[in-house]
């Protein structure tokens, strides 16, 4: 069960003495890395800046965004990465969710995302939405009535114009929408709807014209 590199041990002294082989193994590493930089790994000659019981070549010790020296300014670490106090601040500030880039000021959120004051928009009329009643649709946003009963209208397959709330009489054949008005005969231009009619060659006609 256990190996022999250790016969004279009971299994208590074996685990103790596994613990401290990973230990001193740990305390060699550090040793070594006492000797090189942190972020190139070079080897330290005689100017070395310290950070965090770290050593850093002086030229090594820069934000890794900006590349602005961090010698005698406040310094942050993150991920194994060095900031200097600006970046780093900029790092822990939200991202638009519609343009993806930092929101330094005047930002909205929704539903757990955040957005710049002006990407926060109607998607019809582009007009703010702080402080507006408004819906969502598939990540758009809309104001509440026309705007966003203009989105979800229906478009005439006839004239190409929205089937809105005052156009109440429309009606649907093979599939697409149509104003009762529009949907008529080719010859009189009278309504079709309810009504019988032939198509010919792709154009409809009631059955008094053909």
């Amino acid at each position: 069960m256990f190996d022999n590199k250790f016969p004279c041990l009971d299994v208590t002294e074996l685990i103790a003495v596994r613990i401290n082989k990973n230990t001193f193994t740990e305390s060699m590493n550090r040793q070594k890395m006492e000797t090189k930089c942190w972020k190139c790994f070079g080897v330290l000659q005689d100017e070395k800046v310290r950070f965090q019981e770290k050593q850093y070549h002086p030229r090594c010790y820069h934000c890794d965004i900006c590349k602005k020296s961090l010698q005698n300014q406040i310094c942050h670490e993150e991920g194994g990465k060095l900031y200097d106090k600006g970046c780093f601040n900029l790092l822990q500030q939200d991202k638009c969710s519609r343009c993806k880039t930092l929101i330094k000021s005047n930002g909205q959120t929704y539903r757990g995302k955040s957005y710049h004051e002006e990407c926060f928009t109607c998607q019809s009329c582009r007009a703010s939405l702080a402080g507006c009643r408004f819906h969502e649709d598939d990540g758009k946003f809309f104001h509440e009535g026309q705007c966003y009963e203009s989105f979800n209208a229906y478009i005439c397959n006839q004239c190409r114009q929205q089937i809105n709330g005052n156009d109440i009489e429309f009606m649907m054949f093979q599939g697409k929408y149509f104003h009762n008005k529009c949907f008529a005969c080719e010859e009189c231009h009278q309504s079709l709807a309810g009504e019988k009619f032939k198509i010919m060659i792709g154009r409809r006609y009631c059955n008094r014209c053909r």
